[in-house]
């Protein structure tokens, strides 16, 4: 090859992100087989993409790998030898390269470094430190900043680098296990140190791998969602990103000046998103020229190919991954298997943002008595005890299927896990009156407004409803006549009387929420009273296995903590689960029909209010 010359060729980068140990089509939180999302699945497309291009190709992952199912749980509970199982389906899938998620951290840093060490590839982070310096020429690293890959091509060597970024705020999110061990930089400072030495060290190209969502003005450059700022950093040629849980490109973004939501570009730059659970498998097609000795993208094609199929049978698994996490699936079907006590009620996630019902009064108990009994132990001031509690699982874009839907009887440790999904731990924080206004208020904004005589979605599509917490111990109403955020919560008391914005209050809580929504607040640092090591679902587990806990939920009907302000004539209308639970005959409830079928396999209710 002569300098002057052009050569072409085409990079295929392959991604996924936000597997959460969702190997294979089976839900361990429910025992059904799915179709719809595994890696196993996504396999098959990578297999695929590989056999149909002539050239060179990566394989990439952009974190939330080794937590979000049973299968993770167990492997945290009960290590064997040998990898991690995602971490062996990954080697078996020989991926090129991969950055760490949020809750990759959740089971605490000697976990995540004992999984990532089987890896087989390399795993790469800027921002996540052992060591802060005063400049980031200073830091230490958790992870290898960055790596290059060689990849040989008929038109000559092609050097990529690939460099990770995780969300920052994980130092809050995961307080608990990591405080004094890790400190972050934010992702576009630590982006503008990084890139540009990956580029003197010999990178052709620069794929980032950020774990980070892309967010709608004007938050697009927030310390969460940088996405976008990122792109716009010089030096970086392409993005694989994470997090949100979302498809990009596609319709679920807005465009703007900066996100080209059709073609799958961030600043002119491709981008995907490769959806949750193994739903989608991104594909960037990076058409590269050489000249002089030097590459550069000479034209892009992104886009993300869905696992789910809509019609004929579903898509394969590939023998690749299910052989290489067999036996994790068999221990994992063993421990879901364990008894942990009963529940006298049903209880069900499936209606919990329309009334207050068992599941979360369930939930809210059992926080409030570890509270209680922390609290006897470091002796305390006397305060009214309260407890801040949401549901998981809420559908939305993880479909009709994903609500929590536990019957009365027998429960195993696969409904406890339905019922927790999450490994947070017990939280107490001391707050006013006004700061629990404000997080109601936050917690009321999932809804749309609504006003009589009208018809219009209970729940606001900018908001996730993830956002959602009901405090229990108080009494409150919820007005959707007003905006978000501008009054909603109405004649909140305690015991009868107004609550004033100087009473004061202990709130159990989850570790997540401590320190990230109150955060978020601006609350003094010494609002956090207490948090603990205790799991809330072993909490959770030990209460049904108690038949004083259990006489209390039998004999003690949902409290009517709040209920929605009537609005003459105002209707709306809610995608709940098909096929589940009956609709909750509660106090305070809107009046709730069944309509019909509604888009994407929910059911669609009416909403009377």
């Amino acid at each position: 090859m002569q300098d002057g010359s052009s050569h072409q060729v085409t990079l295929r980068l392959l991604a996924t992100s936000d597997i959460h140990v969702a190997l294979h089509g089976h839900d361990y939180a429910t025992g059904r087989a799915v179709a719809g999302h595994g890696l196993a699945r996504v396999a098959t497309l990578i297999a695929a993409a590989r056999a149909e291009h002539a050239g060179p190709s990566v394989l990439l992952d952009c974190g939330d790998t080794i937590q979000g199912s049973l299968m993770g749980d167990c492997a945290a509970e009960a290590p064997v030898c040998g990898p991690h199982p995602a971490i062996a389906a990954m080697n078996a899938l020989d991926y090129t390269g991969a950055t760490v998620g949020n809750h990759d951290f959740n089971y605490g840093l000697p976990f995540l470094k004992s999984a990532l060490s089987g890896a087989r590839f390399p795993v790469v982070c800027c921002n996540v430190l052992t060591a802060r310096g005063t400049t980031p020429d200073a830091d230490r690293t958790l992870l290898p900043p960055w790596t290059i890959v060689r990849l040989d091509t008929a038109q000559g060597p092609l050097r990529l680098g690939l460099i990770g970024f995780a969300p920052p705020q994980i130092t809050d999110w995961d307080h608990h296990r990591l405080r004094g061990a890790i400190a972050t930089r934010d992702i576009v400072g630590a982006a503008r140190h990084h890139v540009p030495r990956l580029r003197a060290a010999g990178a052709d190209l620069v794929v980032a791998l950020c774990h980070s969502g892309i967010a709608a003005p004007p938050r697009e450059d927030d310390g969460e969602n940088a996405a976008v700022a990122l792109a716009a950093v010089a030096g970086i040629d392409a993005l694989i990103l994470g997090h949100a849980h979302e498809v990009f490109p596609g319709p679920a973004h807005a465009a703007t000046a900066s996100v080209d939501p059709v073609a799958g570009r961030l600043h002119g730059k491709p981008a995907v998103m490769p959806g949750v659970w193994g739903s989608h498998l991104g594909r960037i097609d990076l058409a590269l020229t050489r000249s002089g000795g030097a590459w550069r993208v000479a034209g892009a094609a992104a886009t993300c190919l869905a696992v789910a199929r809509e019609s004929g049978p579903p898509l394969p698994e590939a023998a690749v991954v299910r052989d290489a996490v067999a036996a994790a699936h068999a221990r994992t079907l063993a421990f879901a298997a364990r008894p942990v006590g009963r529940t006298p009620r049903p209880l069900s996630s499936g209606f919990s943002l329309l009334a207050n019902d068992a599941y979360l009064t369930c939930l809210a108990e059992v926080c409030r008595r570890a509270a209680r009994r922390l609290i006897a132990e470091r002796e305390h001031p006397p305060l009214p005890v309260l407890a801040a509690v949401g549901p998981f699982k809420l559908g939305g874009r993880a479909g009709p299927d994903y609500f929590t839907n536990v019957p009365a009887g027998a429960v195993t440790l696969r409904q406890l896990a339905d019922l927790y999904v999450f490994p947070n731990t017990l939280a107490v924080v001391r707050m006013t009156g006004a700061q629990i206004r404000a997080w109601l208020e936050i917690a009321a904004s999932v809804y749309a407004r609504q006003a009589g005589g009208q018809t219009r979605p209970m729940l606001s599509p900018q908001i996730p409803p993830y956002r959602f917490d009901v405090i229990d111990g108080l009494r409150y109403r919820i007005d959707l006549s007003r905006a978000a955020g501008r009054g909603r919560i109405r004649d909140l008391r305690h015991k009868g009387a107004p609550v004033r914005r100087d009473d004061a209050f202990l709130v159990a809580t989850n570790s997540f929420r401590a320190n990230s929504l109150i955060a978020q607040f601006g609350f003094a640092p010494d609002i956090l009273l207490e948090e603990t090591d205790l799991p809330i679902r072993d909490a959770l587990g030990a209460a049904l296995a108690d038949p004083d806990f259990g006489r209390f939920m039998a004999a003690t009907p949902p409290p009517p903590t709040w209920c929605f302000a009537p609005i003459p004539g105002a209707r709306a209308w809610y995608d709940g689960p098909a096929g589940g639970p009956a609709p909750p005959d509660l106090p305070g409830a809107p009046r709730i029909r069944l309509c019909g079928r509604g888009a994407g396999g929910f059911a669609r209710y009416g909403l009377d209010f």
